[in-house]
């Protein structure tokens, strides 16, 4: 383990030392006076690295041109004498001026620009960098505002090093501007450990077979031994260090410690990243989650945070959430027909937090209304269980919503879209099963076949068919 925390540290030291340290900067020969370029560093660039460039006169510089007739109008005059800009793509041949243009002319470099190359090198005597063998892993890449251009190199002129990165607020980083290799890095959401994923870290890896199998004869014999290690999952939930804990035998208190030391983290998250006057908003949507859901419709209400508040009072808070992986908003769709996309209702949805086990520590709820009897599938109406299942249908990624009529009072907890049809889903806390909304949604659209997810056994009554809430994923996943 030290040896891989020595090897990515290593490797973010290298990403640094190629953005800022390719070269010293170069100095240019120094017009007598007015607009003039001076220097600029780094002379090898990457795209997505930042430039600075020093001289005089560029107080009333409009844009910036790179080489091949590369203009970039989004730039930063720190002062009179210095430029702040972000490397754009098309840097890829040797040569080429750098130019600064006014209103009244413009100054070109004395020197030329050229592409950086990656080179990737061990920085350990006893660590054997080798293409094609070794994976190089960077954490945290959104601290560094140039990292993510850089990447773009590592495809196109060191093809033979294989790269990771990761960041927990990657999606934010990619919303502010900065330069991002589209087409030349693979994205790979992350997500908290999914129901099936709990039961294989507790050693239980053949009950998620037969869930895979949808082998309903043997799974509904073993209805109970899920419905008790559901009730393990709605506590500790998926974060990995949580479920470690757990599975280690560390107690119950210390996983709801590493939930509460994860949501301080969040805190600390929407001070030090979120744009400073929409802190205060984050944080009043993201400590009005356990409330939202607790209500018998769960749809959120700008009216509930602040009284009078309008949807433009919150709408940066709601998507800086949504791109850091917070929250999941699920919109309300108008009919349940394929494509569900075409039914959008971008103005009422819901909203869910990212895992199970931190709206519990949210909610401060003790494990024993959880662990014992059957309060946590009764209780707190539902909160939990649709979170619960949110995140699984999250963990799919499937098309999802919900709906609800305009003109009734029929409401269909999810709807999701797998290739061959749209299944409405009703989601049930406990054996009681007493519903009209599926039941008559069906009857109007008997084209449709609803799916319910309870505490029942599975059983198919040809209009509906019902499955326990532990067998989610495996059901979708074959649907």
């Amino acid at each position: 383990m030290k040896r891989i925390i020595s090897f990515i540290l290593k490797a973010a030291i290298l990403i640094q030392a190629l953005t800022f340290g390719a070269c010293a900067p170069e100095i240019a020969e120094e017009a007598a006076e007015g607009l003039v370029i001076k220097s600029f560093m780094p002379v090898a660039v990457m795209p997505g690295c930042e430039m600075s460039i020093t001289g005089n006169g560029f107080e009333d510089v409009v844009s910036v041109v790179f080489p091949y007739g590369i203009e970039v109008t989004d730039f930063k005059i720190v002062t009179d004498n210095l430029i702040n800009v972000i490397v754009p793509s098309g840097i890829v041949q040797e040569g080429g001026k750098l130019i600064v243009v006014t209103p009244d002319g413009k100054a070109e470099s004395h020197v030329s620009m050229r592409p950086a190359r990656p080179v990737v090198k061990s920085l350990d005597p006893g660590d054997e960098i080798k293409p094609g063998k070794t994976l190089i892993i960077i954490d945290e890449i959104q601290e560094s505002s140039a990292a993510l251009g850089c990447l773009k190199y590592f495809k196109e002129d060191a093809p033979e090093y294989d790269v990771v990165v990761a960041g927990s607020l990657l999606g934010i980083s990619i919303h502010q501007n900065q330069s991002f290799p589209v087409g030349m890095v693979e994205i790979l959401p992350m997500f908290p450990m999914s129901f099936h994923e709990f039961l294989t870290a507790t050693g239980n890896r053949q009950l998620v077979e037969l869930l895979l199998a949808c082998d309903w004869d043997i799974v509904n014999t073993l209805n109970e031994k899920y419905i008790d290690l559901l009730r393990q999952y709605y506590y500790v939930g998926g974060m990995p260090e949580a479920v470690k804990a757990y599975v280690e035998g560390e107690g119950l208190h210390a996983v709801r410690k590493i939930q509460k030391e994860i949501l301080t983290g969040y805190r600390k998250d929407f001070s030090k990243h979120a744009p400073k006057k929409e802190v205060p908003r984050i944080e009043m949507v993201w400590d009005s989650l356990p409330s939202h859901l607790a209500k018998e419709n769960k749809k959120f209400i700008y009216g509930a945070l602040r009284k009078g508040s309008r949807a433009k009072d919150f709408e940066i808070a709601i998507t800086w959430l949504k791109d850091a992986g917070l929250i999941y908003k699920i919109h309300r769709v108008s009919k349940v027909e394929m494509p569900l996309k075409f039914y959008e209702d971008f103005d009422v949805f819901k909203i869910f937090p990212l895992d199970v086990g931190l709206l519990g520590a949210m909610t401060d709820v003790p494990a024993s209304k959880l662990l014992v009897g059957d309060n946590c599938f009764t209780e707190f109406k539902g909160a939990f269980t649709e979170c619960y299942v949110n995140e699984q249908l999250a963990r799919i990624q499937m098309p999802t919503y919900y709906f609800s009529g305009n003109d009734t009072e029929i409401e269909i907890d999810f709807a999701v879209q797998t290739e061959n049809r749209v299944i409405p889903i009703e989601v049930k806390s406990e054996e009681s099963v007493r519903s009209k909304s599926l039941k008559t949604y069906i009857d109007k659209n008997p084209s449709l076949k609803g799916l319910r997810v309870s505490m029942k056994n599975y059983i198919d009554q040809g209009w509906m068919e019902n499955i326990g809430l532990y067998a989610i994923e495996g059901f979708l996943r074959k649907a």
